[in-house]
């Protein structure tokens, strides 16, 4: 017989792990058991009720239930800022790299660790520009763990590189943000029926969307939607 026992209310008891967690921090499951999240942890399961003991249960506000939350500040927040994903399970008005949006702030924050009410996304689906990516730099790695965009800020003629999608609808926007010199982006694989592997951005506003489709047995970047942008081949 299945072991389940669906749960209809707002909230629900888990098991924090060995740690304990904080009241109002957000968590996600572990092997079975509550850990903090981070700020790339899309798959929360909610904002702990109480005070969660190590290896005690504690009851967890769902994602999905209504109302508003509270949450715990990494930084001073005002009133109307959309709020975003941090480290050691807090939220922040900042987007940091990797971030998620979470909602809109509706009380103030002061310092680290204040508590403080905001309204949740959901259940509104994000989007990739609710995930911003920090520029690498000149020969960096743009990061493809998840979808979002990436402001490029160049200094002179400079590169950058992009791995394989990671999954399939996956979808990053970039875009250069400031033109000191020309950006030469190499993807690891194939971005039209053409064969090309390189994107050109010569100018500011330049923009190409990437998204993520199976091609045989690999996944490969396509470039939907290009303005500016010129594909190449290296």
């Amino acid at each position: 017989m299945a072991n389940a026992c669906p749960n209809p209310g707002p909230t629900r008891t888990f098991i924090v792990g060995g740690t304990a967690i904080g009241q109002f921090l957000r968590a996600k499951l572990s092997a079975g058991v509550l850990v903090v999240a981070g700020i790339t942890d899309r798959e929360e399961v909610g904002i702990l009720q109480f005070d969660g003991s190590a290896s005690s249960p504690v009851s967890v506000v769902l994602p999905n239930s209504p109302g508003s939350r509270a949450g715990i500040c990494s930084e001073a927040i005002a009133v109307g800022d959309v709020v975003y994903t941090a480290a050691a399970g807090k939220l922040s008005g900042t987007a940091g790299d990797g971030a998620i949006r979470r909602g809109i702030a509706v009380t103030a924050t002061t310092a680290d660790g204040d508590v403080f009410e905001y309204l949740p996304d959901n259940p509104r689906k994000l989007l990739p520009e609710d995930n911003p990516i920090t520029d690498p730099g000149d020969a960096g790695a743009i990061p493809v763990t998840d979808s979002g965009y990436c402001n490029i800020v160049s200094a002179g003629a400079e590169t950058r590189t992009i791995a394989a999608p990671t999954f399939v609808g996956q979808k990053l926007i970039l875009n250069l943000h400031t033109d000191g010199g020309n950006v030469t982006v190499t993807v690891a694989t194939t971005v039209n029926q053409t064969g090309n592997n390189t994107l050109v951005f010569g100018d500011a506003g330049d923009c190409v969307i990437l998204e993520a489709k199976q091609n045989g047995a690999n996944i490969r970047w396509t470039v939907a939607t290009a303005d500016g942008v010129t594909p190449t081949t290296v």
